[in-house]
């Protein structure tokens, strides 16, 4: 039997900069002037956190999302220069509190005790912290309920120290009626908050999937995340294949939280051209007859008044452009990661026979079988076993078998001529063509979380940072 020889790992996750700095590129063009928060936590989803980061900001990325203080404190360590990096998950102690202004870190503040600790720290430490307020709208995880929302913001006035930028939400879905009424009860909050608050805020609601769910959603600033490293959501179609996007429709001054005048101009039109209805005064009480391009949203909608925050993209845009901007985006991401491994032993396995662990497969006629080390240690999940389909040679073969701790066996029977050491692409494709491999979400009903997919991919394996340039691949997205 022949051997193989290689230096190093067989498994290998590949992560291409230029495609991440592409998806980036992509995400602003869609957002238009609107700023965006790259999101970079949990490791930049199995990527690396401090080269992708580094990429993002290269590539004008100026807010970026991080998961926890440790993660925040790495970027700054690594000599990131973002002007913000918020921490995600929040903070629940004064060590880390302190942690975090020692390191110039910003917070989603998403609970009354931790609000105060946030506020009586930073008035310790002379230093102000710049949170947003997090406000559950209807996902039931992190975040003040909706409905104690109000006093929430209130109390966020008790703290001199804290800077609220604004507030955010999370979507549970996108695309939907439920997710409609989240961006319903968060759009309404959000003019009281500015009542309460008495100054413009920057809000937060759309994820990068949603941003291409509701390109029309006029968010204050949004949070690309997955989109960024080549991953898409599967959007609703109608029978012609067109995009079926839903149109946010704000809800009646009142609806969901008391009505108040707002402290600022509100101009009741969708585009920063012609303005439409009516425009309340000044904070002082003056009127100048002239309007300043606030929304209802409560973002500006253009940079003549009292903000430079620039108008969102797709509030100049109708229907049929915003779905057409969405297509262009979908088609314009590329994967950013590729995962390999090599064959290490071919062997031929008579009718009859079985394979693996527990002999849950049997041999229906005389099969070669190629033996892969690759297995669930390295992210290759045993519940795919009998479904995982890879690429070798350009061409899809079959696992069979359980897929085992560091192991999993592949039905090469098709294919003339297989060398021992031949590439398996495990996530990807061959840069010379050939089919796109995913081995989770080939079949329906098969289905499993891309967001676990990567960052397993990405934290078990051999991580190496290319800048090839490859071209668009939108069978990857899934």
């Amino acid at each position: 039997m022949a051997l193989f020889k290689q230096s190093g790992d067989f498994n290998q996750a590949s992560v291409n900069l230029a495609n991440l700095k592409n998806n980036w590129l992509v995400m602003k063009k869609l957002a238009g002037n609107r700023p965006l928060m790259a999101v970079v936590k949990g490791d930049a989803y199995g990527h690396g956190l401090v080269e992708c980061a580094r990429t993002l900001v290269a590539a004008g990325a100026k807010t970026l999302g991080v998961m926890d203080v440790r993660e925040g404190v790495t970027l700054r360590k690594a000599g990131v220069t973002a002007p913000d990096v918020y921490v995600m998950a929040g903070l629940d102690s004064d060590n880390l509190i302190q942690e975090a202004v020692n390191n110039n870190l910003s917070v989603f503040a998403y609970a009354f005790d931790q609000m105060a600790s946030l506020g009586i720290q930073g008035g310790k430490s002379g230093a102000r912290i710049k949170v947003f307020l997090k406000v559950d709208t209807g996902m039931n995880r992190l975040g003040i309920p909706w409905n104690l929302a109000l006093d929430f913001i209130k109390r966020s006035k008790d703290y001199a120290y804290l800077s609220v930028t604004g507030l955010l939400t999370h979507l549970a879905t996108v695309g939907d009626d439920d997710a409609m009424r989240q961006l319903e009860r968060f759009w309404s909050l959000c003019g009281r908050a500015e009542a309460i608050l008495g100054k413009p805020l920057v809000n937060s609601a759309l994820s990068g999937g949603a941003m291409l769910a509701h390109p029309d959603y006029p968010d204050g600033m949004s949070r690309p995340g997955l989109v960024l490293y080549g991953v898409a959501p599967v959007l609703e179609r109608d029978r012609d294949g067109f995009l079926a996007l839903k149109t946010f429709r704000a809800p009646p001054e009142g609806y969901y939280f008391p009505a108040a005048p707002p402290p600022f101009p509100v101009a009741r039109a969708r585009t920063g051209g012609e303005i439409r209805g009516k425009t309340d005064g000044e904070p002082d009480g003056k009127t100048d007859g002239k309007t300043d391009g606030w929304t209802e949203s409560g973002t500006f909608a253009r940079s003549g008044g009292r903000t430079q925050e620039p108008e969102p993209a797709a509030l100049l845009r109708d229907e049929a452009e915003n779905r057409e901007a969405v297509e262009t985006a979908l088609a314009s991401l590329k994967p950013v990661m590729k995962v390999t491994s090599r064959i290490i032993q071919i062997k031929n396995v008579s009718k009859g026979q079985a394979v693996s662990y527990g002999r849950t497969f049997k041999v229906a006629k005389d099969m070669k079988l190629a033996v892969v080390p690759m297995g669930y240690v390295h992210g290759l999940s045993s519940a795919r076993s009998g479904k995982a389909k890879v690429l070798v040679r350009g061409q899809k073969v079959q696992n069979v078998g359980r897929i085992c701790m560091n192991l999993s066996v592949f039905d090469i029977s098709h294919i003339p001529t297989v060398p021992i050491g031949e590439e398996v692409i495990i996530l990807g494709s061959r840069k010379d063509g050939g089919d796109v491999i995913d081995p989770y979400m080939e079949e329906k009903g098969h289905r499993q979380n891309p967001y676990e997919v990567l960052c397993l991919f990405g934290r078990l394996n051999r991580r190496n940072h290319v800048d090839d340039v490859g071209g668009p691949s939108r069978d990857f997205l899934f």
